[in-house]
């Protein structure tokens, strides 16, 4: 493991100051593995006896817990799909609609007008509120972008973020800002309120 030189600006020496990315994939392997490398990042912080949560962890769980609060910032939804338009879902909806009474008319002609009345309904109700829906779909879609150029923008400010084990602090080595360890996610996310508070410090 490479030394580092970034200075922690609460005990001003670079003595246990280990990057947070490092800390997390390392604490990945400390997992994964039986018996990680020597130098693992995770185990020489959290296996030191004078460390806070103790000596080198056994119980998974724990370990587990304690790998999450270094993890990247990640969005609050994982969408698996992506968003259907729903003009697209409409006209799809239409065409088998379409392929639905011919079934109907060929088999059980009793019942296709009433089916095709049901279709017209269903079709006049999207029309009429078609520009509503439409409206909230693409307000949906700019908050998923606005969304994921966050996490994209958090994830950039991650990789740049140490870890002092002395101290038990997360810091910004760019803008000297220093940040409990359990409000990491929340700087990731929001930084203007560390920055304005750090500027009026000042």
């Amino acid at each position: 493991m490479k030394k580092l030189d970034t200075i922690c600006p609460q005990c001003n020496t670079s003595k246990e100051v280990y990057r947070v990315s490092e800390i997390y994939l390392s604490g990945l392997e400390s997992i994964k593995s039986s018996k990680p490398p020597q130098d693992n990042a995770f185990d020489l912080v959290f296996g030191h006896p004078s460390q806070k949560f103790g000596r080198r962890f056994v119980d998974q769980t724990t370990k587990r817990t304690l790998v999450s609060k270094f993890a990247p910032p990640s969005s609050s939804k994982q969408r698996i799909f992506r968003s259907l338009s729903p003009d697209f879902i409409m006209f799809a909806t239409f065409l088998l609609s379409i392929f639905m009474l011919y079934q109907i008319f060929t088999q059980q002609r009793e019942v296709f007008v009433p089916a095709l009345l049901i279709i017209l309904a269903v079709s006049t109700a999207y029309l009429f509120t078609r520009k509503r829906i439409v409206a909230r779909f693409i307000e949906k879609q700019k908050n998923e972008a606005r969304e994921t150029e966050q996490v994209k923008e958090a994830i950039e400010r991650w990789m740049n973020l140490y870890y002092c084990a002395a101290d038990f602090i997360v810091f910004d080595n760019e803008h000297r800002i220093s940040i409990p360890l359990q409000q990491m996610n929340n700087y990731l996310m929001s930084p203007e309120i560390w920055l304005n508070q750090a500027a009026q410090d000042e």
